[in-house]
């Protein structure tokens, strides 16, 4: 992208007295981003700066006209695996906010650790890098799973060193998926934390990495 602002615009909130408006600037893409606070907007901010040189190493880039909406309930779309969801009939994002998914992670804590303000940055990112793969794949390849493999990719490429490791120390027993057929939807809506741990895994092996994302940009994944 030719270095374009992303323009964040927080709106007031219903019954949210500390709400407020505010603009501000982010290297990114064009976006408008709705938040009730100065903490949620800056975390946006630092998600699109952590995950733009990552996504640009893989080709991608943030579309234009990208909305990110941080709700204090779900909306519209299930939110049973995760956080918030990509539309791209409409190039919006939502996202439960930091309180909201804090709350929501207490029964059942992402990844195995209790969320903290950087995981929760994490799925900002995740639902970003959603958003940068979604034009970029070959018409008609199948793509929802090869997206949640770009997605979760993304997601813990992107992490600090020390939280990644938080995490993969859960899973000490996965490996890495250990072809494409093992890259399947069923897995994925089974347990998707372990479908990401597996995915970023399979990115680390030799001969896998960028080379293998811009396969499945191209060529999609059959197991849909």
């Amino acid at each position: 992208m030719k270095g374009v602002a992303l323009l964040v615009v927080l709106f007031l909130f219903r019954d949210a007295p500390d709400a407020f408006a505010v603009q501000g600037a982010c290297n990114g893409a064009v976006a408008v981003v709705a938040a009730a606070t100065a903490e949620e907007y800056e975390s946006v901010c630092a998600a699109v700066r952590s995950c733009t040189p990552f996504l640009k190493s893989l080709g991608l880039v943030l579309p234009d006209g990208l909305t990110l909406t941080l709700d204090d309930t779900p909306q519209g779309k299930s939110l049973d695996h995760a956080f918030g969801y990509y539309d791209p009939r409409s190039n919006s994002i939502h996202l439960l906010n930091y309180r909201a998914a804090l709350e929501a992670s207490r029964a059942a804590p992402s990844f195995g650790v209790p969320l903290d303000p950087a995981i929760w940055r994490s799925y900002i990112i995740h639902e970003l890098a959603h958003a940068a793969a979604e034009g970029k794949f070959r018409r008609g390849v199948h793509r929802h799973t090869a997206s949640e493999y770009i997605a979760s990719v993304s997601q813990l490429a992107t992490l600090a060193p020390d939280e990644r490791a938080r995490i993969l120390e859960n899973y000490g027993e996965l490996g890495g998926f250990d072809g494409e057929e093992d890259i399947t939807l069923n897995y994925y809506l089974l347990d998707p934390a372990r479908f990401a741990v597996n995915s970023f895994l399979h990115y680390l092996k030799p001969g896998n990495g960028d080379a293998f994302v811009r396969r499945l940009l191209l060529n999609g994944l059959p197991d849909e």
